[in-house]
């Protein structure tokens, strides 16, 4: 019997730039797509950092958020997430954040059968 190969579903880590910045990506699974999410006043990247991230080619893409606001990104990546899973609900996702506002998320994710999760270390990434 021939044994098809189940569809792969996209693997996401979403970045909550605001609250981690020290991020070694060296590591990251190949068929992992990165977005990076930046408040309005975040201004500067390390060079070391931009030249880590510029390796990733179109895997990463930097999200600047427009506006500012209590948890202005947190929101943002609210949506995103939603975006992820709308189009595909089979989709991996992780957040990297020390953030534990986005665990009551995560929770109502798991119980809808998503595969979400926070994350606040690269090291957890499966």
């Amino acid at each position: 019997m021939n044994k098809q190969a189940l569809p792969k579903h996209p693997r996401y880590l979403l970045i909550d730039f605001e609250n981690v910045q020290k991020i070694d990506l060296s590591h990251i699974p190949g068929d992992v797509q990165i977005r990076v999410f930046m408040g309005q006043h975040q201004k500067s990247v390390s060079v070391d950092l931009v030249m880590q991230y510029q390796k990733l080619g179109s895997r990463l893409e930097w999200k600047p958020i427009e506006g500012n606001g209590k948890n202005a990104v947190d929101f943002v990546i609210a949506y995103y997430l939603g975006q992820v899973f709308d189009k595909d609900a089979k989709a991996h996702c992780a957040v990297l954040s020390h953030d534990k506002g986005f665990d009551p998320l995560m929770k109502m994710l798991e119980k809808e059968g998503k595969d979400c999760r926070r994350i606040e270390s690269i090291s957890e990434i499966k």
